[in-house]
């Protein structure tokens, strides 16, 4: 089975800057859920990182917010499946 386009919603692993949403639909193509970063905080629920990920922190159970920013971090831009210090969970 694959994948059926849905008006206004674009398939694809991406995120735009300024601002974009990630859909969750069901089987039938009926919206789930909706995750929005950027734009204006009363439709959006975070504000865009820029040149860096988002992440929760502290790891895995706090706020998002950008890399860069979170405690223990260090300043990285990213650490894609490890802590915010690089460390293995």
């Amino acid at each position: 089975m694959g994948e059926r386009p849905q008006p206004g919603l674009s398939f694809g692993l991406h995120l735009s800057v300024p601002s974009d949403a990630i859909w969750l639909l069901d089987a039938g193509g009926a919206v789930v859920d909706r995750f929005c970063y950027g734009g204006s905080l009363a439709d959006c629920a975070l504000l865009p990182a820029v040149d860096v990920s988002l992440t929760r922190s502290p790891d895995l159970a706090g706020a998002f917010t950008p890399h860069d920013e979170a405690a223990g971090s260090g300043g990285a831009a990213f650490s894609p499946g490890t802590r915010l210090d690089g460390g293995s969970f």
